[in-house]
């Protein structure tokens, strides 16, 4: 009777619920979905778009990441056996320390907060999967874990300036969005960008899934991919040449770019100061490829040449007379302090990067309109289009005379790199100027759907065919020439088209010309192979550091040989005769061994060979050579004597920076060099005695405005 009693009233009970709604004067489904009790919505996580490199190395991706939270709530720990809250703060504080490299007290500053749960700042977001790791193995009470997705960048500094990078957002409508802040992450946002989805389901009171209960999805919508046309191995290897040369140089900045001149496909670009994306630790926000507006040096001199050749005015073997080239707004002299090298031919003038060859043929030969017009054909000094953002344009100042002449040899007017870059994909390419660019394709993830395709872009044909073969020729020849200012860029079993560049720099303090050794931009741009360039590359280092015997353009050969030697046998291109030691066997001479014979034979046996003896001391036999016996030397160079009597410094005005370079290591003695070129004065003056602890200090003449 009882037991019947009790379920009738639970009966009724029922009955009274479902009729009227209400239990004990409470409507029951307003109390189920009061403040969504019961009622449980989640996010489904997008992923953002990859970046791949044109290999399919991955630049840019979303990876699972971990934010770290500590509650110091005892309520937390209500009903659990085990403490579900901090409960010793000091040795928490001790084995976090190391893991989230921070120190103890900030770590005991968060946990002795007064509050219910703390987070840890910057370095207790977006943790590794390795740490979430070694924290959960460390069980401290307390100490928790949420899953989230960071954006990460595998290869670290990597091609930094033009991905960019992403950040969250902190305030405003679009709160904890992340969203690309610099480089392709912001100028592609539109593609790469994700959005979350969404799920509204119900649960009990403990938060557990009702059974037999729909799920109301959203599903997310990821981001579009993006490949590009660079090649992780190249752009390794200019990672790799920039980072050794900023480590022993510390220029105030460098720039490499690789590029197939065939496509226009950017093959490896980087520019130092760089940065880890990972780390944001940034300190120049300038894409220096595409954004530095540079005075560029006689690396400009190609585009002269080329359309000299091209109006078909040029005369390779007439001459003119080198040294001194007077204007309306002054005189501009050769590098070798205006004193020149007497009447040589255009092409000779060339090799030497000579100021006045350009001055006469883009005044007298070419014409200015007609350069003018050239200079058009070549994209210079407007921006080429390139698929990045932040690009600049650069300044043609071409109103009067002497400004029209120095533009030919790269100064008073300013270029950006990936300009130099196009244009010379003409000279290397036939003729045919492609439009540099970065980005190869974009493709939605799930249906491969192509979203966006770029694809090489011939923008115009400055010059004929013929006139792109023959500048390559002549450009050959300041590497392979006996007096061609790029020798030090020849490379074994590969011929080289290129061109050397020395530019002044302007000192944002007095708006002059800075002097001295090393504060110039030096540049190369080079086509390798000559007769049919697979790449093209083009270096540039800005105010390096130098010991006062090494040579200015040290940082950019040494950059330029690092790249383009990998590539080349990345590309499998096969090494062939090597011109420049051919040239050099045709127009060198072994020097012989003089040492210990008088000085009277030594001297004749050198002039016999076409060599310019320099005796040092007033000895009656040598002691001492400078080239070593057996050394080959080109015809003419100097061989300094050591005799056995005193010594007593020669004239060296004049003399190259290798020659006084050798006396100083013969003599044993230390060299300061100021400037470059052609020694104008020496501070040990000609005839005085030399001590062995004396120091030479040289000053050669700068480069006047090119080089």
């Amino acid at each position: 009777m009882i037991f019947a009693l009790l379920f009738f009233i639970m009966i009724a009970t029922f009955l009274y619920i479902q009729i009227t709604g209400t239990a004990k004067g409470t409507d029951v489904q307003a109390y189920v979905d009061e403040e969504g009790l019961h009622q449980r919505k989640g996010t489904l996580p997008g992923i953002r778009g990859t970046i791949y490199s044109s290999d399919k190395v991955t630049i840019a991706e979303d990876v699972p990441a971990y934010d770290l939270y500590a509650v110091l709530t005892n309520e937390y720990s209500k009903n659990s056996k085990e403490p579900r809250h901090v409960v010793d703060k000091k040795m928490t504080a001790t084995k976090l320390a190391p893991i989230l490299g921070m120190s103890e007290t900030d770590i005991l500053e968060q946990l002795n907060k007064d509050a219910k749960q703390v987070e840890f700042g910057k370095k207790g977001r977006e943790l590794s999967f390795a740490k979430k790791n070694e924290i959960e193995a460390l069980k401290l009470p307390g100490i928790f874990l949420r899953e989230g997705i960071k954006r990460y960048y595998p290869e670290g500094q990597f091609a930094s300036h033009s991905i960019g990078y992403t950040a969250k957002i902190e305030e405003g409508p679009q709160a904890g969005e992340v969203v690309g802040q610099m480089g392709l992450e912001k100028s592609l946002e539109e593609f790469l960008r994700k959005e979350d989805g969404k799920v509204a389901y119900k649960t009990d009171r403990e938060g557990v899934i009702l059974p037999s209960v729909q799920k109301d999805i959203t599903p997310p919508k990821n981001g579009n991919d993006v490949y590009l046309t660079i090649d992780s191995r190249i752009q390794h290897l200019v990672e790799e040449a920039l980072t050794e040369a900023e480590k022993k140089y510390k220029p105030k900045s460098m720039t490499a770019i690789v590029v197939d001149p065939k496509t226009g496909k950017i093959l490896g670009m980087s520019n130092r100061p760089s940065f880890d994306p990972n780390l944001r630790n940034i300190t120049d926000y300038v894409n220096h490829p595409i954004a530095a507006q540079i005075e560029a040096g006689s690396t400009m001199k190609i585009f002269p040449l080329a359309a000299a050749i091209d109006s078909g005015k040029y005369n390779g073997d007439a001459t003119f007379q080198s040294g001194k080239y007077a204007t309306q707004g002054g005189t501009i002299g050769d590098h070798n302090n205006g004193n020149g090298w007497g009447f040589i031919t255009y092409n000779e003038g060339f090799q030497r990067s000579s100021n006045v060859a350009m001055a006469h043929l883009g005044e007298k030969v070419i014409g200015p309109d007609l350069m003018k017009d050239y200079y058009d054909r070549f994209g210079l000094f407007k921006p080429t289009g390139i698929d990045l953002p932040g690009e600049a344009s650069g300044k043609l100042n071409f109103n009067s005379e002497i400004e029209r002449v120095t533009t030919l040899f790269g100064q008073g007017s300013t270029v950006t790199p990936i300009q130099m870059i196009q244009g010379a994909t003409a000279i290397a390419n036939d003729g045919k100027m492609m439009k540099p660019y970065i980005i190869e394709k974009i493709e939605n993830p799930d249906t491969h759907e192509i979203i966006e395709e770029h694809k090489p872009t011939e923008v115009g044909t400055p010059i004929s065919k013929e006139a792109a073969k023959e500048t390559r020729e002549i450009m050959e020849t300041v590497v392979t020439a006996k007096h061609g200012t790029g020798r030090m860029y020849a490379m074994e079993g590969y011929s080289i088209a290129g061109k050397t560049g020395t530019a002044q720099i302007v000192n944002p303090n007095t708006g002059k010309y800075m002097v001295g050794h090393g504060n110039y931009l030096l540049s190369f741009i080079g086509m390798v192979p000559t007769d049919e360039p697979e790449i093209l590359v083009y270096v540039n280092v800005v105010q390096p550091s130098l010991e006062g015997d090494e040579y200015e353009a040290q940082p950019v050969s040494e950059i330029f040989k690092h790249i383009t030697t990998g590539a080349l046998q990345y590309k499998n291109i096969k090494p062939v005769e090597n011109k420049i030691d051919k040239l050099v066997d045709d127009h060198s001479v072994t020097v012989p061994n003089v040492s210990d014979l008088s000085v009277e034979e030594a001297q004749k046996q050198l002039t016999d060979k076409g060599l310019k003896v320099v005796t040092l001391g007033n000895g009656d036999s040598v002691g001492d050579q400078s080239p070593k016996a057996e050394e080959k030397v080109i015809a003419n160079n100097r061989v300094l004597l050591l005799t056995n009597g005193e010594v007593t410094m020669p004239d060296l005005v004049g003399w190259s920076i290798n020659d006084v370079m050798k006396l100083c290591q013969l003599l044993g003695i230390k060299l300061n060099i100021k400037g470059t070129g052609y020694v104008v004065q020496q501070s040990i003056a000609a005839g005085e005695v030399i001590a062995q602890d004396s120091i030479l200090e040289a000053q050669f003449a700068s480069p006047n405005q090119g080089g």
